[in-house]
């Protein structure tokens, strides 16, 4: 077997274990399963797609949308609501070429990491910078071609806020040149969008422009909250700039869509790798976007219900540490925008991250190791080794009782 068939499968296998074993783990043995991170519980969200799903079964696109092939860049309908969407909201001026629809942001990733980390032209291999953490499982492939990644590790704003940490960019770290064939950055990682994170990014961007390098910015779980201060941080939008979205948060999780806009060329190389690929995105999937986005319903679903929701969700685990925790104990909760999930850290801990995840088991809690989230040679930092992601989509009475077995755990761990 080969080294790749040899990856493939090995991932394949943490894949199974990562979002099944846990699953069936948690409902065998009656534990806390802090993997879970779906909108399940915002009533409006499933009544929105429902109510779009049968506008679209009713129509006369319904057999055109689910029997016939279409375009590889994407459903047209889906585009040009994109298109609406963001000059209304963004002031930015879209066409049409500017805009690929892919069955999610993983796959975009791959096609990414594929297309730009192969030869420049000098003939040598060119590299993927990483620079900030992760908090999402997107970038597994690049390690297929471990030697070609750089990884920076980032600087941290930690106590502030009480026992909050968030993260920020290490510019002393970074270096680009000609062999920098990609930079791939969260924003806004999991953290409260603050201005000196967009300052980051800014910067980030001017460094890398001269250059041609692009930057892949990824807003990985909404495509309702199009974040326009992303936008308005640059007076003039560069061309190296392509952003990613999807549409997992506004309730498609298990659909797989995604929404990249950038330049022309960039859109075009990653479109040809979707075409041989996949040939396009599902189309049912695209045509009941297209009807929410047009309507202007996702964005209001969004606004008043699920940023509402996982803004609740966080501040009450955030009250529920706050509470029970011990105060002299090094934890830290990363700041969180309306996210799937928080991240907790304990830091400084001196046991291995299996060690951490087993005594965590045994008291009731099962949860993925962090350093699954974290490619390459990040897994040996310790903010990787020893945080936890902790679900929002977790009644009030079992949070309550993760803050509680959290700070007993806690209390063991550094008391000891």
């Amino acid at each position: 077997m080969t080294k790749a068939l040899d990856y493939l499968t090995h991932w394949s296998d943490q894949q199974y274990l990562e979002r099944n074993a846990t699953k069936l783990e948690a409902q065998e043995s009656g534990l806390i399963n802090l993997s879970e991170d779906y909108p399940l519980g915002i009533k409006e969200v499933g009544e929105l797609w429902e109510q779009v799903t049968g506008e679209l079964m009713r129509s006369v696109d319904f057999g055109e949308v689910l029997c016939r092939y279409g375009s590889s860049q994407g459903y047209r309908p889906l585009i040009d609501a994109v298109i609406r969407d963001f000059k209304i909201n963004c002031n930015l001026e879209l066409t049409e070429e500017q805009i690929l629809i892919t069955p999610g942001i993983q796959s975009l990733y791959f096609y990414a990491f594929h297309a730009l980390a192969g030869n420049s032209t000098d003939k040598n291999f060119q590299d993927i910078l990483l620079p900030l953490a992760l908090d999402y499982r997107l970038y597994n492939s690049v390690e297929n071609f471990p030697q070609r990644l750089n990884f920076l590790e980032p600087t941290g704003e930690v106590g502030f806020d009480g026992h909050s940490f968030r993260y920020r960019l290490n510019f002393e770290q970074l270096q680009l040149n000609s062999a920098s064939g990609g930079i791939f950055l969260y924003h806004p990682c999991n953290s409260a969008v603050s201005t000196e994170l967009l300052k980051d990014v800014e910067k980030l961007v001017q460094l890398s422009t001269p250059l041609n390098i692009p930057i892949f910015i990824t807003s990985p779980y909404h495509i309702a909250h199009l974040q326009p201060h992303i936008f308005s941080t640059f007076s003039d939008r560069p061309s190296n700039l392509i952003h990613c979205f999807s549409f997992s948060e506004s309730g498609l999780t298990g659909e797989r869509l995604g929404v990249v806009i950038g330049s022309e060329e960039v859109i075009q190389a990653l479109g040809s790798f979707q075409t041989n690929l996949c040939i396009h995105a599902p189309r049912f999937a695209q045509a009941i976007a297209a009807k929410a986005i047009s309507s202007e319903m996702l964005r209001k679903i969004y606004d008043d219900f699920i940023r509402p929701y996982y803004q609740e969700k966080f501040a009450f685990l955030k009250a529920g540490l706050e509470r029970f925790m011990p105060k002299d104990a090094p934890w830290f909760l990363h700041t969180s925008s309306e996210s799937f999930r928080a991240w907790l850290w304990l830091k400084d801990l001196s046991i291995s991250s299996s060690s951490f995840c087993k005594a965590l088991r045994d008291m009731g809690l099962i949860t993925i190791p962090s350093e699954y989230f974290f490619p390459g040679n990040r897994q040996q930092l310790s903010s990787v080794q020893h945080c936890i992601p902790i679900s929002l989509a977790l009644s009030e009475s079992k949070t309550v009782e993760v803050a509680k077995i959290l700070s007993q755990f806690t209390q063991n761990v550094y008391h000891s």
